[in-house]
């Protein structure tokens, strides 16, 4: 077995967020982490904070900064339990088994999942006169 910080299990968990894979030369991997980009320091603390399999990830607009390739791999990469906020309907959809929305001071289970969020909202801005 490898340890959680092992060489071989960094490499993989790096891997996972597209780190490694975009620089065979590993210059990138070997970088210190001031030098990269916003979307690559994100890459790296996802990388790190899956490494350890927590049960249960709290993240607020996780995706600012990354891009699609990203998204795809932080997806993949979360196991167990996810409290999440976030606009990008595309790690929502990714991610999320239920929906729950915080509105007003009360929290709502939405039974139908993102599609019926979006029905939800379209019948409330119709009501408002916004559409």
């Amino acid at each position: 077995t490898t340890s959680l910080k092992s060489p071989r299990r960094i490499s993989h968990q790096l891997a996972d967020t597209s780190i490694r894979k975009k620089n065979k030369n590993r210059k990138l991997v070997d970088s210190y982490v001031a030098s990269l980009s916003g979307g690559q320091k994100s890459r790296v603390a996802f990388a790190q904070m899956t490494m350890p399999c927590p049960n249960l990830y709290i993240l607020d607009e996780p995706t600012n900064h990354l891009d699609m390739e990203s998204i795809e791999a932080l997806a993949k990469a979360l196991n167990g339990g996810v409290v999440l906020v976030s606009h990008d309907e595309r790690l929502i959809r990714l991610v999320c088994r239920e929906l729950w929305v915080c509105e007003a001071g009360i929290v709502h289970r939405i039974d139908g999942g993102f599609d019926e969020y979006k029905h939800i909202l379209h019948e409330q801005f119709q009501k408002e006169g916004y559409l």
